[in-house]
């Protein structure tokens, strides 16, 4: 994922975090195709992602530790399937396919936490997060987003 974000402080250590991300998600299932043969799907899904985030750390000091949480509501921008056959892979979008559609729109929690490094005008944090959705990506079928993120910041 990569994205932009804006941190407004609320009542230091707390901060109200805004960001807009292009994430990347999906995974791989099983299909029947022709003849009942079972094949490994790839199914990958874009998303303009928009978590709203409560952020807590430290106010002194070059090292900040920072703890951060929220809802991350998520526009899906693209889907791609691919049947994995090693005789004839095929690739296509979802819309080219007889596949359900997969929901629009998604939400999930975000959780997470890291390290900042402070400079005088600018600071680099790495953190850690991961992503829960809470809505299923196909309706009728209970398959949900999950996201492990590592995220390197540069703020000025």
């Amino acid at each position: 994922m990569t994205g932009v974000y804006l941190q407004v402080p609320l009542k230091p250590p707390v901060f109200l975090r805004t960001e807009v991300l292009f994430a990347l998600k999906g995974g791989r299932t099983q299909t029947v195709v022709d003849q009942g043969a079972t094949r490994d799907l790839e199914i990958g899904l874009a998303y303009i992602e928009m978590p709203l985030l409560v952020r807590v750390g430290a106010t002194r000091g070059r090292f900040r530790p920072v703890v951060f949480g929220g809802p991350a509501p998520s526009l899906q921008i693209g889907c791609d399937l691919q049947v994995i056959d090693p005789n004839t892979p095929v690739s296509a979008t979802c819309d080219q396919t007889d596949v359900p559609k997969f929901r629009q729109f998604d939400v999930g929690l975000v959780a997470g936490g890291g390290l900042e490094i402070r400079w005088p005008q600018s600071s680099l944090a790495l953190e850690a997060r991961y992503t829960a959705g809470l809505l299923s990506v196909l309706p009728g079928v209970n398959l949900r987003n999950r996201a492990f993120g590592i995220m390197l910041a540069l703020t000025f």
